[in-house]
């Protein structure tokens, strides 16, 4: 049975007609707080979420029948018949917008933002149970409390996952286009690893792009714009991940060339920079040091041998120091341009 604050709480989550994940998230903690069966307790949410939505099907009106097959679509200004994944009328050109469906990365953002807040909190709730026991109760328990920081952990890992898998692609143009680039962007981050959650992005990477060569397909900017975005993640994958999507030929061939540009700029950047760091105060001093250093090895007077020995000693410190400088400026101009 359950008790009546629990009760409450499952009524005020099924006034929507819909559970969360952080809904479902919270009523499980509460129930296992009041001491009622996890099982049992998923049983009965399923039941009433699946009465809720029985009883909202059958208050809402029916449909009217149509003797046709599949919906068709018009075009709202010249009532041309369109298909079900355009973007745009083939004989007005207008495009067709969805307002609200251009929210799908807002919304994803918003659930794997959520979920990591909900994990924050039962972390801190564990935290503040061992710390309100005793030293002893606490070194006494230390194994339990971080085995369920690590269930804690898991369990939030696999949801998160599952969200990222199993988020309904849209169809519109602008919405795919923007959720391909929170995907790509999340897919890989450069160190030579790609985990679960980077598999996960790569998985919505490939279905969201095959999606938009359909959705987009009279449309070659964007499918460049997103083609090129793919092919600069395909490019910075280890060799195991790079045949993660199918890339069309033609599009492929197009990627390729806009690449090719891209590096070129970028090395042309690159060059730049080093040729600024060697013009500037850290290679101008480094060359006289390594020609104080160089004179210090030709000069022979005894007279100035003291003062050479010096110039020698200082020359060659500040040779290794300033050299050491450049190659660390040079290194960070690498990794932010190419």
């Amino acid at each position: 049975m359950l008790t009546p604050e629990l009760e409450k709480l499952v009524d005020l989550a099924l006034v929507d007609g819909e559970i969360s994940e952080k809904e479902r998230s919270v009523l499980m903690r509460k129930a296992q707080e009041v001491g009622v069966d996890r099982d049992e307790f998923e049983m009965i949410l399923d039941a009433k979420l699946q009465a809720v939505k029985k009883n909202a099907a059958e208050a809402a009106p029916a449909a009217k029948p149509s003797s046709k097959h599949g919906d068709i679509r018009k075009c709202p200004r010249c009532g041309a018949v369109i298909s079900t994944f355009a973007t745009s009328c083939p004989e007005c050109s207008f495009e067709f917008t969805n307002v609200e469906a251009v929210k799908s990365a807002t919304i994803l953002f918003d659930r794997l933002q959520s979920l990591e807040q909900e994990k924050a909190r039962e972390l801190a709730n564990c935290r503040n149970t061992k710390n309100s026991r005793g030293a002893f109760k606490k070194l006494m328990d230390g194994d339990d409390f971080d085995k369920q920081q690590r269930e804690i952990e898991e369990n939030f890992k696999k949801t998160k996952l599952d969200l990222i898998r199993t988020f309904v692609v849209p169809n519109s143009k602008a919405d795919l286009f923007e959720l391909l680039s929170m995907a790509t962007s999340n897919a890989y981050d450069n160190d030579g690893v790609v985990g679960e959650q980077e598999q996960a992005w790569l998985q919505k990477t490939d279905q969201i792009y095959q999606k938009l060569l359909v959705c987009a397909a009279g449309d070659q900017a964007t499918l460049n714009q997103a083609t090129s975005m793919v092919a600069s993640l395909i490019q910075r994958l280890p060799e195991d991940f790079k045949n993660f999507t199918r890339i069309p030929r033609e599009l492929r061939r197009s990627a390729s060339e806009d690449q090719k540009a891209k590096n070129a700029e970028r090395e042309a950047d690159f060059k730049e920079e080093i040729m600024s760091i060697l013009k500037g105060w850290r290679g101008i001093a480094f060359g006289v040091c390594v020609l104080l250093f160089i004179l210090s090895l030709i000069i022979e007077n005894f007279i100035v041998n003291s003062i050479i020995m010096y110039v020698e000693f200082f020359g060659f410190i500040g040779a290794i120091y300033l050299g050491w400088r450049i190659w660390k400026a040079i290194k960070k101009a690498k990794a932010e341009l190419l």
